[in-house]
């Protein structure tokens, strides 16, 4: 809900002297978990993690969050404080082996270790421009509520679309020609492979696109 307010948020860091220094994060011990505040919806959570790997700034991550840990404080801070489990011998399981994981928590552990991995020597993440494309509402008959994150350099662009409404939109890629009009194909971060950049893509329901183009 409320995408935009990622755009209004992000255009006010003129009042940072150095916004990219900024620390950002989805929780920490004086916060809801974040997959509880999306209500355990995986999709959802993540959208929130791509988000915070791509988005200008230092980002930290909580303890637990590889996988999806949850609690609200409203049963108390011991619910966001939970240990992780594994580490001492007399754990019943160990969450630091894929064996002691849910497959849920492997899925959620695999997709944290991808964009960290792929975010780890990426200039354009560390030290690129933003350019953000607020959700397009202009035309009722064609709701557009995505919201476009660009992150690009002298050598790479990087592009996050997040979809957060219940239905599959189409996206024209027109509306991003001022970064991307001279690109004609880009590598999907999350499959890995090599699409073609035409007129539209779709982005599925509850959900993101993560790519990137050699410039």
């Amino acid at each position: 809900r409320d995408i935009e307010n990622i755009y209004f948020t992000l255009a006010q860091d003129f009042v940072y002297p150095a916004p990219y220094e900024n620390i950002i994060f989805l929780d920490n011990h004086d916060t809801d978990r974040f997959y509880e505040v999306v209500g355990k919806d995986i999709r959802k959570y993540k959208i929130g993690i791509a988000l915070l790997l791509t988005m200008r700034g230092i980002p930290q991550l909580y303890y637990g969050t590889e996988i999806n840990l949850y609690g609200s404080r409203s049963d108390g801070d011991a619910f966001v404080r939970k240990d992780f489990p594994g580490g001492w011998k007399n754990d019943k399981r160990n969450a630091f082996t894929a064996k002691g994981r849910t497959e849920e928590e492997n899925e959620i552990w695999d997709f944290c270790s991808k964009l960290l991995n792929w975010r780890k020597n990426n200039k354009a993440i560390h030290k690129g421009k933003t350019m953000q494309f607020a959700p397009d509402n202009s035309d009722p008959n064609d709701a557009d509520n995505v919201y476009s994150l660009f992150r690009y350099d002298e050598d790479k662009i990087v592009g996050l679309f997040i979809n957060p409404d219940n239905k599959s939109i189409k996206i024209e890629t027109r509306r991003f020609s001022e970064l991307t009009s001279n690109t004609k194909e880009y590598v999907d971060v999350i499959d890995g492979e090599i699409k073609e950049w035409g007129e539209y893509f779709f982005i599925e329901e509850n959900y993101f696109r993560l790519i990137e183009f050699e410039i």
